[in-house]
């Protein structure tokens, strides 16, 4: 199927993209400035998961300043990860999207910038990503290499099995090693030195791969329809009217998951309260009430299921290192 006339693209008239002067307007949209905060939160949230883990199981404990300054360091690397990652899956996904009624007004489909200056920009994220990266401990580095691999091979997934979410998943969760080995906690050396702490970490790591699937198979359920009459590979596709039923046994596993990581940290009951209530909570609503077959519902439960998912699981690990920090006083 060609490509769309550029006749056929309407300049967004609301939010952050609308802002922009009509030059700018193509990167802005390259690097999805109007899907910046659910983007980010998807991208950054296992890191958090990490760091907030790290702070609760290590000693002497960690600091608030600590904490935060640390934090902040990786979001704002992540940032940058972002612009990059979404970029480079457009350069790599151009002939795929203009198969796809929803992606066919994307910037390099469209034409509205060539692939070259594309390229430009993915480099230059990347770069300043790294840059950022570079000011965590050293431990921090061989784990970002491997992440950033990840995402490099994520857009490659979908042209050789409909499993991509759990790909994604992987991607997404291996974030989660940077933010422990930024605080000195490496996954192998912790296994070496308290197996039972590392199992934790795992059970964790699976807990948000979980979540990936989750949103990501809810997300593609948008395109099924174009994914099928063009041969693209999608877990939605081969799921089709068994998504919910999977989904809930997936998010079974995750609550059993993460109760199991409270229970190997001496977890509070904010930690339950937050962690296991609240995605056990978020997921009952998302499957009652999303209709898969509706798009525009798949959108946004997909952005509730990152927020109110990952929210839970990031606040219960917080209200951990709250009760902990406050115990110590």
């Amino acid at each position: 199927m060609a490509p769309p006339s550029k006749s056929t693209y309407e300049p967004p008239k609301l939010g952050l993209l609308s802002l922009l002067p009509p030059s700018l307007l193509p990167l802005g949209e390259l690097v999805r400035l109007d899907k910046i905060a659910a983007g980010i939160n998807g991208f950054y949230l296992p890191f958090l998961f990490g760091s907030l883990y790290s702070a609760c199981i290590t000693q002497p404990r960690i600091s608030v300043l600590q904490l935060t300054t640390t934090c902040g360091t990786l979001f704002i690397a992540v940032c940058f990860l972002h612009g990059w990652a979404v970029a480079y899956n457009d350069i790599l996904d151009r002939d795929l999207d203009a198969k796809v009624e929803r992606c066919r007004n994307r910037v390099l489909v469209r034409g509205a910038m060539t692939v070259q200056t594309a390229i430009i920009i993915v480099l230059v994220h990347l770069a300043c990503c790294l840059a950022v990266f570079a000011l965590l401990s050293q431990q921090c580095w061989p784990y970002t290499v491997v992440h950033i691999i990840l995402h490099f091979s994520y857009p490659l997934s979908k042209r050789i099995t409909d499993y991509t979410p759990f790909v994604l998943g992987l991607t997404f969760a291996s974030g989660m090693f940077v933010g422990t080995a930024a605080f000195g906690i490496e996954p192998f050396t912790l296994w070496r030195e308290d197996p039972k702490l590392a199992i934790g970490l795992g059970c964790l790591f699976a807990s948000s791969v979980i979540w990936t699937l989750e949103f990501e198979t809810i997300y593609a359920h948008q395109d099924v329809r174009d994914d099928e009459k063009a041969g693209i590979k999608s877990l939605a596709v081969r799921l089709k009217d068994r998504t919910k039923t999977i989904i809930g046994g997936l998010a079974t596993l995750q609550v059993l998951l993460l109760t199991l990581v409270g229970q190997i940290i001496g977890a509070g009951l904010g930690f339950y309260a937050f962690a296991c209530g609240g995605t056990t909570l978020s997921m009952g609503l998302i499957l009652g009430n999303v209709r898969l077959e509706k798009p525009h519902e798949c959108l946004k439960f997909f952005l509730i299921t990152i927020l109110t998912v990952g929210g839970s699981i990031a606040l219960g690990l917080l209200s951990e290192y709250v009760r902990l920090s406050v115990s110590k006083l």
